[in-house]
């Protein structure tokens, strides 16, 4: 057993929260909009001279084409080894407008720090940052080693995540990830501990009728992309919601009957969600533990938008000669991007719909982390510890990341945890995190530090 006393650590970072803060605001300052490769190269460097003038680390930049990825390792000659996963790079400000301050100038409000990237994701990043430098100066050596793995390219699918664990796996071998960030109850405080995702795959189809855009008097003779679309995406799904693509569902992996109480014991705020969604029901009617299963094990077929030859389609009468739509493809446990685009591909020339193009443009796979790993217990131990209540334990987020890439391929448990909290607004305007998560998620960090060589 160590006789590490990570309440002295406690302290530390509530006596140095001021320096913290200040740490973040310094890296919210500094804009890395990965869309429009704004900021990239100033972004790394930041985060690597944290890395090394902060920690005492070797910080390396590894090229592989794009924003580069980051890496340094604190070995500390310990059996345990944990990682962590974070991205630099941040979505849009765009709409300005909409911000009540600058979206790069942070600013301290109502008990909550405001800017681009708070949330999503330099505000996870840096609590980890600040743990770790807590952890050194109380404990001088920690019981663990840590590896930090920084991502440029999150934010555009990360093109490059795939190419570089393969060249570099090996760097990334550890006993559990801690992956990107994680949320809070917004209502009851609870801290959220995610276990995976589901996979994405988004694609584009696309159809061409004409060899150019028409007078629409010609509809009468020639076809219409957008209705051979129409027709294609309507053979897919029904008005229940349900899939039709013959053997699109097949390899989803069924629940276990502790998956499935996980799920019916997970917080999820209907009423408080309806609100937020200006909506007065969810689809079917769903409600409760059902509900709670489709978000988490349940695929989706959504459609992103329409793309043709006019943006002025109030008052142009065109009959396009070609139309695309985009859609995004949530996948469940067990199935994958490349199965999921041949089911779709089948099914459209079963149909008639050989002439419609499938593109696939990104994709994730689904990623699930045992529910008994010993960085959950230890991460749902801690979580009693600092929050003063029972975490919710969500089995997937409903949303999707590369973790598969890594964690998945190289057979590592992972959790989600961090600093945000329902109403953070991340890739929207007036991003934001409270400054009393941003000290939570610090001290669950450096708990599951001093925890887990004993459990």
């Amino acid at each position: 057993m160590n006789d590490h006393d990570v309440t002295a650590v406690y302290r530390y970072i509530d006596e140095n929260m001021e320096l913290y803060l200040g740490w973040l605001m310094e890296a919210v300052r500094q804009p890395s909009v990965s869309m429009y490769n704004a900021g990239m190269g100033e972004m790394a460097s930041i985060c690597a001279r944290f890395l090394e003038d902060k920690l005492g680390l070797k910080a390396e930049m590894i090229e592989t084409g794009g924003s580069p990825y980051i890496y340094a390792h604190l070995d500390e000659g310990a059996k345990d080894t944990l990682a962590f996963y974070n991205h630099y790079d941040v979505m849009p400000a765009e709409p300005l407008e909409e911000w009540e301050s600058p979206p790069f100038e942070p600013v301290v409000r109502d008990g909550r720090l405001w800017g681009r990237g708070v949330a999503d994701n330099k505000g996870s990043m840096f609590s980890r940052i600040c743990a770790v430098h807590a952890c050194k100066q109380v404990y001088g050596k920690l019981p663990v080693n840590l590896k930090f793995f920084y991502d440029g390219e999150e934010e555009i699918g990360s093109p490059h995540l795939d190419d570089f664990v393969r060249a570099n796996g090996g760097l990334l071998k550890c006993d559990g990830f801690f992956w990107e960030g994680g949320s809070r109850d917004l209502e009851r405080g609870r801290p959220h501990i995610t276990l995976g995702v589901k996979g994405i795959c988004k694609i584009e189809l696309s159809c061409r009728t004409a060899g150019r855009d028409l007078h629409s008097a010609n509809a009468a003779i020639v076809a219409n992309p957008f209705w051979r679309l129409v027709w294609a995406l309507a053979s897919m799904k029904n008005e229940k919601e349900e899939i039709l693509i013959d053997g699109y569902t097949d390899d989803i992996v069924p629940l276990s009957d502790k998956e499935r109480k996980i799920i019916h014991d997970m917080s999820f705020d209907e009423q408080a969600s309806l609100k937020s969604y200006g909506i007065g029901s969810f689809l079917n009617g769903e409600r409760g533990n059902s509900l709670k299963e489709r978000l988490v094990n349940s695929p989706t077929i959504n459609i992103n938008g329409f793309r043709g030859p006019s943006n002025d389609a109030e008052t142009k009468t065109v009959l396009p000669g070609a139309a695309s739509v985009f859609l995004d493809l949530r996948l469940a446990a067990g199935q994958t991007p490349e199965r999921a685009l041949k089911k779709i591909r089948e099914h459209l020339d079963a149909k008639g719909f050989k002439d419609i193009e499938v593109k696939l443009k990104s994709s994730y796979e689904p990623f699930r982390t045992s529910c008994e790993s010993t960085l959950m217990r230890a991460a749902a131990e801690s979580a009693r510890e600092i929050y003063g209540m029972e975490p919710n334990i969500i089995l997937n987020d409903w949303g999707s990341s590369g973790v598969c890439s890594v964690c998945g391929r190289l057979d590592i448990p992972c959790i989600m945890i961090g600093v945000m909290n329902e109403d953070s607004r991340e890739h929207a305007p007036n991003e934001n995190i409270y400054l009393e998560d941003y000290n939570c998620a610090m001290k669950m960090i450096a708990s599951i530090i001093t925890k887990l060589p004993d459990m």
